[in-house]
C-alpha cells in the first residue's frame, strides 16, 4: 500500500508561479474589451471632437495588461502659453463636464508643473468606471455592451476556478492626460530663476564587516 506523502518545496512553488501567470493571463485577456466601455469611446471621441480639423494631433489610448485603467493620452505642443486657444479646447469637455446628481464632479482633475527649460504642464482628469454588479457570487450585467460583458465573464469563470476572483477588478480608471507644453521662446510664458536653495547632504558609508 503506498503512502501519500506531501508535495515537495518545489511543487509547491511552481504551483504558486502558474497561478501567478494563470491570473495574468485571465486579467490581460479581459483588458482590451475594456475599451468597448461607452464611456472610453465617449471620451476619445469627445477629446478628437476638441481638436482643430487638419491638424494631424491625434489622443494615444493605452490599456494597463491587469485590467485596472484605460488611459487616453494627447500631447500639445509649441503653445504661447496655458491659456492657448487650442490647449483650451481639449481642456474644456473634461473640465466644464460639471457633477453628477450627487453633486460629485463627474471628473477627478489635477495638474502638475515641470520646470525645465520651457514651461510645462500635465493635466490629468479621473474617473472611476463599473464593470460588476451583484452580491459577488455571480456576474450581472449593467448594461455594457455584450463583447465586454462576456469578455468579463470569462475572466471571472477562469479565476473563480482558481479561488481567485478576488483578482478581478469591479472598477476600472479612466484617465485623460493632456500634456501640455509652452515654446521657449513665448513672451507670455516662461521659466524663471525665483531663488536658489542649498542642500548639504550627508550619507554614511557603509561596508560589510564580517569576523
Amino acid at each position: 500500500m503506498k503512502t501519500k506523502t506531501n508535495s515537495s518545496p518545489f511543487t509547491l512553488a511552481l504551483r504558486t508561479a502558474t497561478d501567478s501567470v494563470r491570473r495574468a493571463q485571465a486579467l490581460a485577456t479581459l483588458a482590451p474589451h475594456l475599451a468597448a466601455h461607452p464611456q472610453v469611446r465617449r471620451a476619445y471621441t469627445a477629446l478628437t471632437r476638441a481638436l482643430p480639423k487638419g491638424s494631424g494631433l491625434t489622443p494615444w489610448l493605452d490599456i494597463s495588461s491587469n485590467a485596472q485603467a484605460v488611459t487616453i493620452g494627447l500631447s500639445l505642443e509649441n503653445l504661447e502659453s496655458f491659456k492657448d486657444a487650442l490647449l483650451l479646447d481639449a481642456l474644456e469637455p473634461f473640465a466644464g463636464a460639471g457633477t453628477d446628481g450627487a453633486g460629485t464632479p463627474v471628473w477627478r482633475s489635477e495638474s502638475r508643473d515641470y520646470v525645465y527649460s520651457a514651461p510645462n504642464r500635465d493635466y490629468w482628469f479621473t474617473q472611476s468606471l463599473a464593470l460588476w454588479e451583484g452580491d459577488g457570487t455571480s456576474v450581472a450585467s449593467i448594461s455594457l455592451p455584450v463583447g465586454l460583458q462576456r469578455a468579463y465573464a470569462r475572466a471571472y469563470a477562469a479565476l473563480k476556478d482558481m479561488g481567485e476572483a478576488w483578482a478581478l477588478p469591479k472598477t476600472f480608471e479612466l484617465r485623460v492626460g493632456i500634456y501640455a507644453y509652452v515654446k521657449s521662446d513665448s513672451p507670455l510664458c516662461r521659466v524663471v530663476v525665483k531663488g536658489i536653495e542649498e542642500k548639504i547632504v550627508r550619507e554614511e558609508i557603509k561596508e560589510i564587516v564580517c569576523a
